[in-house]
């Protein structure tokens, strides 16, 4: 008996959400490499930054399946500055941005997921598997480390 390929509950929203629509996402101070750092001196987020909700927090949060939170810059553009998305966070919080084009080629979908407050919230989920695996991760951390929107101070500083 031949086993059924995933089958996502979310639609990629190709038509709605564009490839070259930025994706913003907040990124908690313990994703932040602060010992690798671009020539900027802005340090490398790690893969972590960009792993799924877990099973208990999808089904808290009414997701089908577990996935990724992201704001779509336009959206965000329209109402607010990309700042705000970080105000209850606090200043180790930094804000990172890949676009849906980069999260595609990795197999991951893009969906809009407006919630109360947030009408810019979408999120990225895998296409293949019901869990992000780890070199989806790594690549959208790589895509992140070079488009910082707002990078932390250095807590070592």
């Amino acid at each position: 008996m031949a086993i059924e390929p995933y089958q996502s509950p979310f639609a990629d929203e190709v038509d709605v959400i564009l490839d070259d629509e930025w994706l913003l996402r907040r990124v908690y101070p313990g994703f932040l490499d602060w010992e690798h750092r671009d020539p900027d001196g802005r340090p490398r987020v790690k893969a972590g930054a960009f792993q799924d909700y877990g099973e208990e927090q999808a089904v808290k949060l009414s997701y089908e399946s577990p996935a990724m939170s992201v704001a779509i810059r336009c959206l965000v553009d329209a109402v607010t500055n990309p700042s705000e998305l970080l105000a209850t966070f606090g200043p180790a919080y930094g804000l990172v941005a890949i676009t849906a084009g980069e999260a595609r080629a990795l197999n991951q979908g893009v969906m809009w997921r407006p919630v109360e407050g947030e009408p810019w919230h979408a999120i990225v989920f895998d296409k293949a598997v019901r869990r992000r695996k780890s070199t989806a991760q790594s690549g959208l951390a790589l895509a992140a480390t070079q488009r910082w929107l707002i990078v932390p101070p250095d807590p070592r500083s």
